[in-house]
C-alpha cells in the first residue's frame, strides 16, 4: 500500500481530522496546504519572511481555530495575526470598518489641539453610530485561503517542518474548532445566537440612534456655516452664489466689490509671485519692451529736430 503523497508542487499536504458530530457520526479527512508566502512585489523591507500560505481551509475556519492548530497540535509555534483572503471575516465587524473610516476621516485635513482627542472621538462616535451585529460569525467560502504571520522567522520555518513532520508520519491531526461547539460557526447554535442578536436590548438601539442624530446634527451644522460663507463671499468673477439663507441675505454691493477688489489683488500678487513661465511669455514680453524702445527712441529723434528747427528760427539781435 503506497503512502499518501506529502508535497503537492510547493505545498505541504498536511491532512487533517474531523471528528463525527451527530447529525455525521463519521470522521472525515479534509488536506490542508501550507508553503512559505511569496509576496507579488518583493520588498526588502517586509516581514513576509515570518509567513505561511494556506489554503483549502475548512469553512469554519478562524484566527482562534489556527492558532490553536499550531499552537496544540504543530510544536507550539505561536501566531502573531492571520489575513484572510476574503474582506468579510468573523470578528471584522461592520464597526470595526467604520472606526477605521472615522480614524482617517479625523486626521485628514483638521488640526488637532490635542493629540488623539480627535481621533478618539471620531472612532467612539463611529462604534456608537453602527447598529448591533446579527451575526457574530461568517463562514469562509469553499477553498479560502490565508496569510499566517508568525512571531518570528524560526517559528515560521519550525511550523512548516512540524506540518511535514506530521503528514510524514501520518500523525492524526484533530481540527479543534469542531471538538468546541460552543466557538463553531456552522450548526444549530450559530442560528441560535443568530436568532438572540436580531432583538437587541433598547437601550443599545437607543444609543446607536442618538448617536446618529447627533452627528447629523454637527452635519448640518457644518454646511451651514458653508453656506453663509458663499453667501457672503463672492467668486472670481463677482458673482455672489444665491443659497437658501434665513435672516441672513445676500451681501450688499459695496461688500461684494470690496471682496472681489481683494481676490483680484491676491491673484495680481500671486501671478507677479509666480512670474512667466512658458516661453511664449518670454517673447511677447521682448517683443512689448522692443516696441516701447521703438516709440521712445521715436519720440526722441521728433524733440531733436524740433529743437534744431527752433534754434535755426531763433536770430541774434545786433546791438
Amino acid at each position: 500500500m503506497s503512502l499518501p503523497s506529502i508535497t503537492l508542487g510547493d505545498f505541504v499536504v498536511l491532512p487533517l481530522t474531523f471528528p463525527p458530530l451527530p447529525s455525521f457520526p463519521r470522521a472525515v479527512k479534509h488536506n490542508l496546504y501550507l508553503r512559505p508566502y511569496v509576496p507579488h512585489t518583493e520588498d526588502p523591507n517586509s516581514s513576509e519572511q515570518k509567513t505561511l500560505f494556506v489554503t483549502n481551509l475548512p469553512i469554519d475556519a478562524t484566527e482562534v481555530s489556527l492558532r490553536k492548530l499550531f499552537k496544540d497540535q504543530l510544536g507550539g509555534y505561536l501566531l502573531n495575526s492571520v489575513r484572510f483572503d476574503d474582506d468579510i471575516r468573523s470578528g471584522n465587524s461592520i464597526a470595526d470598518t467604520n472606526s477605521s473610516t472615522a480614524r482617517a476621516q479625523a486626521t485628514k485635513g483638521k488640526k488637532r489641539k490635542h493629540p488623539g482627542m480627535v481621533d478618539a472621538a471620531s472612532v467612539e462616535r463611529a462604534e456608537i453610530m453602527t447598529l448591533p451585529r446579527t451575526w457574530d460569525t461568517i463562514p469562509l467560502k469553499s477553498g479560502s485561503s490565508a496569510v499566517l504571520v508568525f512571531v518570528d522567522i524560526a517559528s515560521a520555518e519550525g511550523a512548516l517542518r512540524a506540518a511535514k513532520k506530521a503528514a510524514k508520519s501520518q500523525t492524526e491531526i484533530m481540527w479543534s474548532q469542531a471538538m468546541d461547539p460552543d466557538e463553531s460557526s456552522t450548526g444549530e447554535l450559530r442560528y441560535r445566537r443568530h436568532q438572540l442578536a436580531s432583538f437587541p436590548p433598547a437601550h443599545v438601539l437607543q444609543r446607536s440612534v442618538n448617536a446618529f442624530l447627533t452627528h447629523f446634527n454637527s452635519l448640518e451644522a457644518l454646511r451651514e456655516r458653508l453656506r453663509t460663507q458663499q453667501r457672503n463671499v463672492p467668486d472670481e468673477e463677482g458673482f455672489v452664489t444665491v443659497t437658501r439663507g434665513g435672516r441672513m441675505g445676500p451681501a450688499r454691493q459695496e461688500e461684494a466689490e470690496q471682496a472681489l477688489q481683494k481676490v483680484r489683488e491676491k491673484e495680481e500678487a500671486r501671478r507677479k509671485e509666480m512670474g512667466d513661465f512658458y516661453r511664449f511669455q518670454w517673447r511677447e514680453k521682448r517683443k512689448e519692451k522692443e516696441l516701447n524702445l521703438r516709440k521712445k527712441f521715436q519720440e526722441d529723434v521728433r524733440k531733436v529736430e524740433g529743437m534744431r528747427k527752433r534754434k535755426r528760427a531763433i536770430k541774434p539781435e545786433r546791438i
